[in-house]
Formats: C-alpha cells, structure tokens, sequence
C-alpha cells in the first residue's frame, strides 16, 4: 500500500518547505527556492493524482469490505496528515500579495483540491466497508423463491444431460 501514500521524502520536504514559509516570506527567498518548491509540490500533486487512480481502479475491480478496511484503513490517518499539512501552508501564504507566494499558493490549490478528493473517497469508502451488512431476511428470500417457481421461472432438471442441453452448439 506504499503506493497509496506520500512518500517519507516528499512528507519532510514539503514540511521542510512550509516551515521556511513560517520562518522567512516567500518573497524574500531566492528565486531557485521558488520554482524548487513549485517542482515539489506539483511533483506531490502527480503523485496524489496517481494515488487516486490507484485507488478508483482497486475499487473498480472489487475488493470485500473487511479486507479493504484492514489494508487501507492505515492510510486515512495518513491522507488526514498531509490534508492539514496543506492547508497549514495554504493559510500561512494566503494573507501574502507577492507573486512568488501567489505561484506557489496556486499550485497548492491545485494539491490540495486533489489531495481532498483522494482523501474524501478513501473516507467513504472505509465508512462503508465499516457499515454492518444488513441481515438476510430469510422469510422474504423463500416467499419471492416460491413465487418465481410457481411463475416458471426455476426449472427442475433430472440429470446434468438435461440441464446443459441448449447451452452448447449441436453439430
């Protein structure tokens, strides 16, 4: 599941990053610390996106609820992290009028509309696979069983001969 999480790399630098912000305005860094951070937070933003796609494809090809939950469960707390780590640094540039913090609050925008989604998704999907499965109503099952067979619906075979004609070509 490493591939559906922020590596530890990219975590220390972005926090490394949000941290020279609180240290020193952006608009007194160098220019090559700019564009660095661009480069990082659009490369987190990639990687996020490809987290995503991950995801929705596990998904799309269905997995059972409970083993969802105990292999992604560990992930959410994660997800959660890095949402707060982007919205610290969202709220710290966002009072700035330069047009470095302004790049830079950009591309977070951007990271962080797609950080939610992922997030989000995750979030429900474990809020489902935590639901418990509604119980069989039995007495239901056998009614609406008995009424297709009185409809014709169910037909009754005496050997397996009988029960495959029809369903292989005759030649």
């Amino acid at each position: 599941m490493t591939a559906l999480t922020m590596p530890t790399l990219e975590r220390r630098l972005f926090q490394a990053a949000k941290e020279e912000a609180e240290a020193k305005s952006v608009s007194e860094w160098p220019k090559e610390s700019v564009e660095t951070c661009l480069v990082l937070i659009r490369e987190i933003r990639a990687r996020t996106v490809r987290m995503l796609e991950t995801l929705e494809a596990i998904l799309a090809e269905g997995i059972e609820a409970r083993a969802f939950k105990r292999d992604f469960a560990p992930l959410l707390p994660a997800a959660e992290s890095d949402m707060t780590a982007i919205r610290e640094f969202v709220e710290k540039l966002s009072s700035s009028e330069d047009d470095a913090s302004g790049r830079i609050l950009a591309a977070l925008h951007s990271l962080e509309e797609v950080e939610e989604t992922y997030r989000d998704l995750l979030a429900e999907v474990l809020a489902r696979a935590s639901n418990p499965h509604p119980s069989l109503d039995w007495e239901r099952l056998k009614s609406e069983s008995d009424a297709d067979f009185k409809a014709g619906r169910f037909v009754s075979f005496t050997t397996n001969e009988e029960m495959l004609e029809g369903l292989t070509d005759k030649e």
